[in-house]
């Protein structure tokens, strides 16, 4: 894409950003066939949570800056370090960020931070100025194939990326929670063990 002519440009954005979807939509695919049948591979090692964030925010920023003119901001200590599997977490916040840039309208701010509790857990938020989700939605967000009716003005999707983000969390010995006040955007937090 850097070398090609500028008036090839915009196709090959496009190409590019096809490409990720697809990609994304095989790894989620292919981690439901996993979970489904058993064979869902996790390992659990000491995970800097500032590389796994600095790592989606770089994939997602033709994204976020260009077709959709979204901010995304990180907050996250340099030594903050959980127990999880790099690439699992990596695959959930890539859904998440992508969701949350998907869903804020142009010019509004997706944010990305992690604290850590003294009870050994730490959590990462996501969290977007998006049109929020209705409350009769907000308890199903996390079932397989459910479409909230935002998602008919919003890009494509196929109502698996939360519920494959909720098993590979839980999986990770975690927890995801959603919270989101329509008008005012949402907010998605995964909680996890402390790292050794």
């Amino acid at each position: 894409q850097m070398a090609g002519p500028p008036e090839v440009q915009p196709d090959l954005a496009t190409a590019l950003r096809e490409t990720q979807r697809l990609t994304s939509l095989s790894d989620e695919l292919l981690s439901l066939a996993q979970a489904d049948s058993n064979e869902l591979r996790i390992e659990l090692v000491g995970v800097p949570v500032n590389d796994v964030v600095s790592e989606v925010d770089e994939a997602l920023a033709p994204l976020a800056s260009g077709e959709r003119a979204v901010s995304v901001v990180t907050d996250v200590p340099a030594d903050l370090v959980v127990r999880a599997d790099r690439r699992r977490l990596a695959q959930v916040l890539m859904n998440l960020v992508r969701n949350a840039i998907n869903h804020t309208p142009e010019g509004g701010l997706v944010s990305l931070s992690a604290t850590g509790s003294a009870r050994g857990w730490v959590e990462i938020s996501v969290a977007d100025t998006g049109p929020g989700i209705p409350p009769g939605e907000l308890q199903r967000i996390f079932e397989r194939n459910f479409r909230g009716a935002s998602a008919e003005t919003a890009p494509s999707g196929y109502g698996l990326g939360l519920s494959i983000a909720r098993q590979l969390v839980e999986a990770m010995g975690g927890q995801v929670r959603a919270e989101s006040s329509e008008g005012r955007g949402s907010r998605f937090t995964i909680s996890l063990p402390v790292g050794p």
